[in-house]
């Protein structure tokens, strides 16, 4: 699963640059709002549609896991500030930790 950028043009049927992101945005208020259909929820939970209704939520988990993979808790200062995934979890942990 993965968040579609909004500006993310993809080909559907005879349209050459349907606007995914857009339209995946679209869905994500309608359904805050209260007023997406039932049969449309439904279609859009199916695995096969992989519909991510919180991009911010799997931004974390996918960063949360990163940070599992590189290291004990206590090792803070010892995780990657970047790795071949694009994550950053020592920078992340920071930011996560950092008192206002």
């Amino acid at each position: 699963m993965y968040a579609v950028p909004l500006r993310h043009r993809a080909e559907v049927g005879v349209t050459k640059a349907f606007p995914l992101g857009r339209w995946v945005h679209q869905q994500r208020k309608i359904l805050r709002a209260g007023e997406l259909e039932p049969r449309r929820k439904e279609l859009l939970d199916a695995p096969e549609a992989e519909m991510v209704w919180e991009p911010g939520e799997e931004a974390w988990e996918t960063k949360l896991a990163a940070r599992t993979r590189n290291g004990p808790p206590y090792a803070q200062n010892s995780w990657p500030r970047s790795t071949r995934t694009g994550t950053a979890p020592g920078h992340w942990t920071d930011n996560a930790t950092a008192t206002p």
